[in-house]
């Protein structure tokens, strides 16, 4: 016999924005540092053609150093909104909202590899012209039309 579960208390889709907002927060800090330290700018270079001699800025390249803190910013994003919300149900901005994403069919955190499935998708839902994360609006299980659909997932007041 299967468990029946009340219907959940799904969270609005004004409260998840606010949640991934809060969740981008620190991903932006690290990423502003970077750009700020290590981003590359403008060179001035001096060429000379004939009996010209003129100025030319040119872009230098971009450093390891940016890259490192653009890899930073990445993995902390997998950990929160995949690994952390795989494993608790709760990324940091869920966790302030006082909302969860669990499966839909146990009401129970995803799981890691699900986390990080739906990690992957939402992105995927932001690519489509943010279709895929407007979807919660019109959708009866507030679910995301890629990321909640394929890894089962609803977010919920807890």
């Amino acid at each position: 016999m299967t468990e029946s579960f009340p219907r959940p208390r799904y969270a609005s889709w004004a409260i998840r924005v606010v949640a991934f907002v809060i969740d981008m927060i620190p991903v932006g800090l690290i990423m502003l540092v970077g750009d700020l330290l290590f981003a590359p700018g403008p060179v001035e270079v001096t060429r000379q053609s004939g009996n010209f001699t003129y100025l030319v800025s040119q872009q230098q390249g971009l450093g390891v150093s940016f890259f490192a803190f653009a890899f930073l910013g990445a993995t902390f994003s997998l950990w929160n909104q995949g690994y952390r919300q795989g494993t608790i149900g709760k990324s940091l901005g869920k966790q302030i909202m006082k909302i969860s994403t669990v499966s839909a069919d146990t009401q129970e955190p995803l799981g890691i590899s699900d986390g990080m499935l739906r990690w992957v998708l939402i992105w995927l839902d932001f690519a489509i012209c943010y279709i895929g994360v407007l979807w919660p609006l019109w959708n009866p299980n507030h679910q995301t039309l890629i990321g909640d659909r394929f890894a089962k997932s609803i977010v919920i007041r807890r």
